[in-house]
């Protein structure tokens, strides 16, 4: 079984702190209340492979609609885009970038890659403030 797609559906694996269990989750993200867990990545696939097969064939039996798998394909996706900021925004961010020695591609991808990690970890604020790493510019954990 293809640890990214499971009946063409793409699939979420996330690793449990201790705190919170350990183990792993296996969720596919189209089929909403799809999830189970393992203690192995592994075990959380074949748990997932019984749960997807049980939501289908309930989805099947009520006569609902069952959301067709999401296709990807990395060529739509070239890794860059234009963002229009306030022009105070602008010179702010060159600014900060400066001050902590990286260009500002590096800078805002360093803002958005440790904001978006700390959204799934248990290591990220509690509130919604934005933060940044203060470690000469570079992202202190890594999450996929």
């Amino acid at each position: 079984m293809n640890r990214n797609e499971l009946f063409g559906y793409s699939v979420s694996l996330i690793c449990l702190s201790e705190e919170d269990g350990g183990g792993w989750l296996a969720e596919v993200p189209e089929l909403k209340g799809c999830i189970a867990d393992g203690n192995t990545p592994d075990e959380a696939l074949e748990s997932l492979k019984d749960v997807v097969e049980t939501w289908l064939e309930i989805a099947r039996e009520e006569g609902k609609e069952i959301p067709h798998p999401r296709i990807y394909i990395d060529s739509e996706y070239s890794g860059k885009f234009t963002l229009r900021t306030p022009k105070t925004l602008h010179r702010q961010l060159v600014e900060e970038a400066e001050r902590e020695g990286v260009s500002l591609n590096q800078f805002i991808l360093s803002l958005i890659a440790y904001n978006f990690g700390a959204k799934f970890s248990n290591e990220g604020t509690a509130s919604n403030d934005i933060v940044y790493p203060r470690n000469g510019g570079h992202v202190t954990h890594s999450y996929l």
